[in-house]
């Protein structure tokens, strides 16, 4: 997948971010995570991937971020909804099942939601 790498784990996923963000570092507009938000406002991305959806039945996952800081992902057989703040380049997510994390990554288009890469529709 031309560039994307696969970060297993929060920690390893903020750890990638904060090699490749500036984190932690002096520059402060890099750990703002504005870009982030203000890049996924208002876009749907559907799973590069087909995933399963149910019993032999593969589809394409789907996560819609709102311009009201709410979000849904639709995966599996599930719908799941929340809301999401972004902060040094991760993308948090506090949904009906549990805290979620991300990572938008402006060069590509990319989204990687809870270790899956994800594009814009």
């Amino acid at each position: 997948m031309g560039g994307h790498r696969r970060v297993k784990g929060p920690l390893a996923l903020l750890a990638a971010v904060a090699m490749t963000t500036g984190c932690g570092s002096d520059d402060e507009q890099a750990c703002s995570g504005e870009d982030a938000c203000s890049a996924i406002r208002g876009v749907a991305f559907v799973s590069v991937e087909e995933l399963s959806c149910g019993p032999h039945n593969p589809c394409h996952w789907e996560v819609s971020f709102f311009a009201n800081g709410e979000y849904r992902w639709d995966h599996t057989d599930l719908s799941e909804h929340g809301t999401y703040t972004c902060e040094c380049g991760l993308v948090h997510g506090q949904g009906t099942f549990g805290d979620r994390e991300g990572e938008y990554d402006g060069q590509t288009g990319l989204l990687t939601w809870e270790g899956r890469a994800y594009e814009a529709q």
